[in-house]
């Protein structure tokens, strides 16, 4: 499946990413917009782009795919949206011959003709935890913090077991507590919709048959 979505501003930044990748300068502007605008963070290019009344997250291919991650995160997170769990609406579409993932941002509201930004906290934040201990995240951990501070704590525990499942069933291996976060309304917390779910690992070829 497909989005009929389309942005002009998406064929320049896939050119960006590519002039990137080779060690070429960019322009002031695309500077801004691709490596220095926002603070999305991960390894991936990616940028911001605003289509009509919403917000999405562009993340695009890089020369050094094995395999085209845009499709494979697509993909998964469409499973995941039909097999139960709360998921960001994702949209798959194709800029310079290439496939672009446009991630629906579910921390941004318009308001008054602009944007109202969410409170989100990351779970490296609510384990007080740096960059450097976010290996000693755990799954216990972080249930054991819902179970305290967490609206209907009962749900939520539901839905992060399940979104623990399905990360071992499609093989994300970039599970950590960076992509895990929560919404704070000043008195409590409450799961964010999921999101990086995706295959981190070239599916397996068969082997070939000699004859």
């Amino acid at each position: 499946m497909r989005s009929s979505l389309t942005c002009p501003a998406l064929r320049g930044l896939v050119q960006s990413v590519e002039r990137v990748e080779k060690g070429l300068p960019l322009s002031s502007e695309l500077d801004q917009a691709l490596l220095h605008g926002t603070a999305i963070g991960g390894a991936r290019p990616k940028a911001q782009i605003q289509a009509g009344s919403k917000k999405y997250i562009a993340k695009f291919a890089s020369a050094t795919d094995l395999y085209s991650l845009a499709k494979a995160e697509f993909i998964a997170m469409r499973i995941g949206a039909l097999a139960g769990l709360e998921v960001a609406p994702v949209s798959l579409v194709r800029a310079m011959h290439k496939e672009v993932l446009l991630i629906e941002r579910f921390d941004r509201v318009p308001s008054g003709g602009g944007w109202q930004r969410k409170a989100m906290v990351s779970a490296l934040t609510m384990l007080a935890l740096d960059e450097i201990m976010a290996r000693y995240a755990s799954y216990e951990d972080l249930a054991e913090l819902v179970r305290h501070r967490f609206k209907d704590a009962r749900a939520t525990l539901r839905e992060l077991f399940s979104r623990l499942a399905f990360n071992i069933l499609c093989g994300n291996t970039d599970d950590h507590p960076r992509n895990h976060s929560a919404f704070w309304d000043g008195q409590a917390l409450a799961l964010t919709p999921a999101y990086d779910s995706v295959r981190n690992r070239a599916p397996a070829t068969r082997p070939h048959r000699r004859r």
